[in-house]
C-alpha cells in the first residue's frame, strides 16, 4: 500500500501530465487551424498573383476587395504589409488589416492580431 505521500507524489504527476497533454492539445488544434486556413489560402488569387511574381496584380486584387467584407483578402493584406510583400513593409497598417479580418471572423487574423497586441507591435 502506497503511503499518502507516494499517493500525493502519483496525483501531482498525473496532474502534470493531463495539464501538459491539454496544452499540447490546444497548440495542436491551433496549428492545425493554421494549417487548414493556409491549405484553402493556397488557391486565392492574391496568393497566385505573389506567387508568380506578379505584385501590380496581387496590389491590384487587394484594393477594391479589402473594402469588402471578405476576410481572406483583408488577412492577406495584413500579412503582405506585415512582411513587406509587394507593398513598402508597414506594421501599424497590418494591424488594422489583421482586425478586420478578425471582425470579418478569420481566425488567422485574429491569431496575428493578438499577437501585434501582445507584443506591442504595430499599435502605435
Amino acid at each position: 500500500m502506497p503511503s499518502t505521500g507516494e499517493t500525493t507524489n502519483a496525483l501531482h504527476r498525473l496532474k502534470n501530465m493531463l495539464w501538459g497533454g491539454g496544452l499540447a492539445a490546444i497548440a495542436l488544434g491551433l496549428g492545425l487551424t493554421r494549417l487548414a486556413s493556409a491549405t484553402a489560402l493556397s488557391s486565392h488569387p492574391l496568393i497566385v498573383a505573389v506567387r508568380l511574381g506578379d505584385c501590380n496584380a496581387a496590389v491590384k486584387l487587394v484594393n477594391p476587395i479589402v473594402n469588402s467584407n471578405d476576410d481572406q483578402t483583408a488577412f492577406l493584406a495584413g500579412r503582405m504589409l506585415d512582411e513587406g510583400i509587394c507593398v513598402k513593409k508597414d506594421p501599424v497598417a497590418a494591424t488594422d488589416f489583421f482586425a478586420r479580418a478578425a471582425d470579418l471572423g478569420d481566425k488567422s487574423a485574429a491569431l496575428d492580431y493578438a499577437t501585434k497586441v501582445g507584443l506591442g507591435t504595430g499599435t502605435e
